[in-house]
């Protein structure tokens, strides 16, 4: 066969018939890539937008939101398993059937990231590593991290500049 050249080698299919197999090529290439858990582009700098780290390991990846794309490692963000379809934050969840503006966190200046509504009215949202930062905070659910109760916030706190950014907004870790 070696000798045959490529010209003689020539096959005539339809171009429906070609589709198809391009088609079916590219479903199995998308199926062994979830399987695999392979195909999200991974930065080497990328880290969780809650604990900072870039370490992964089984069970515990970082997971990227479809529409917002933020990282978050699945015990950072309450993410048990990771969906089938595309995941998307709280926040993206929300903004679907609520919202269109971005929302903010109640306990500091910066907005977006990995946020988790409150108890304290709807549509408010909190960083959920600002939870861990102020002590009176506490998730109601620990395994979903959420909704983060901000209620025993002593009141004092919320007149404080904060000892991290030097602005005074939200609940300020001294």
């Amino acid at each position: 066969l070696s000798a045959v050249r490529d010209s003689e080698l020539s096959i005539n299919i339809s171009d429906s018939l070609m589709e198809d197999v391009i088609n079916e090529l590219e479903q199995e290439c998308a199926r062994n890539m979830k399987d695999k858990q392979i195909g999200i582009e991974f930065v080497e700098d990328t880290v969780c937008d809650v604990c900072q780290s870039g370490e992964v390991e089984d069970g515990n990846e970082i997971v990227f939101c479809e529409l917002c794309n933020i990282g978050v490692h699945q015990a950072c963000y309450g993410i048990d398993t990771i969906p089938e379809d595309d995941w998307l934050c709280n926040v993206c969840r929300a903004m679907d059937s609520e919202t269109k503006k971005k929302p903010v966190c109640v306990l500091c200046p910066k907005s977006g990231g990995a946020l988790k509504p409150t108890t304290r009215k709807s549509n408010q949202w909190a960083h959920v590593s600002c939870a861990y930062w102020i002590p009176e905070v506490k998730f109601v659910n620990y395994t979903l991290l959420e909704p983060i109760d901000i209620r025993s916030i002593n009141s004092w706190r919320w007149n404080l500049t904060c000892s991290l950014c030097n602005i005074k907004k939200g609940a300020s870790i001294f």
